[in-house]
């Protein structure tokens, strides 16, 4: 859920992105062409998270409904998952959130093929909501993991 929550909002974008690739005992990724600008990408990386940790709510929401320990702890475990994919670590979603806004803080060059075409100047606006909405999410998906943490286990 994570994985296609990348693939649609790259899609949305109009990017050509390819469906979730799984690799066994790894993980998954989505591919897709490099997003105009850093605050496109940013919204790409977040939507990651932003969907995983809608599907793990809406786990959550069933599993109170039916009083079933096993699906809220499951719950626990998505929202564990996409708090850690916003870590600003190297191939985390999070690094390339962190990546964003010090390009739209500093400004950056927009290549076509390897060419530089464009030099853009510092986005701050951009980069300031940019940390807002990581900041909103990491405080959602850490507080939904902190909600549905069970006796004994995460």
């Amino acid at each position: 859920v994570h994985e296609l929550g990348h693939f649609f909002e790259a899609r949305r974008q109009g990017l050509h992105a390819t469906l979730p690739t799984f690799l066994p005992l790894v993980g998954a990724f989505v591919t897709h062409r490099q997003a105009s600008s850093p605050w496109r990408g940013a919204l790409i990386a977040l939507a990651g998270p932003f969907v995983g940790g809608l599907a793990a709510a809406t786990v959550w929401a069933v599993g109170s409904a039916q009083n079933s320990t096993w699906l809220v702890v499951l719950a626990n475990i998505g929202f564990l998952l996409n708090a850690s994919q916003l870590l600003p670590i190297w191939i985390l979603d999070g690094a390339t959130v962190f990546e964003s806004i010090s390009m739209s803080r500093r400004g950056w060059i927009r290549y076509e093929n390897g060419i530089p075409v464009e030099a853009m100047p510092p986005d701050r606006e951009h980069a300031n909501l940019i940390t807002f909405l990581y900041v909103l999410l990491a405080a959602a998906l850490v507080g939904g993991m902190l909600a549905t943490r069970h006796s004994g286990m995460l």
